[in-house]
């Protein structure tokens, strides 16, 4: 039987949590004539109300 070892350096690893995220939907809505359906206020009222469900 084979043990296969792997060693990863961490400093070379992707952060795993970001700490700001920012969309910009404009570029959609220009070239795709795309635009949302709801506003983020409404979306995180709906998400808010499905989790107490």
């Amino acid at each position: 039987m084979c043990n296969e070892v792997i060693s990863v350096d961490p400093k070379l690893l992707p952060p795993r949590e970001v700490d700001f995220l920012n969309g910009d939907a404009s570029k959609a809505n220009k070239s795709l004539n795309w635009s949302t359906e709801i506003d983020f206020g409404n979306l995180a009222n709906f998400m808010y109300r499905r989790i107490l469900s």
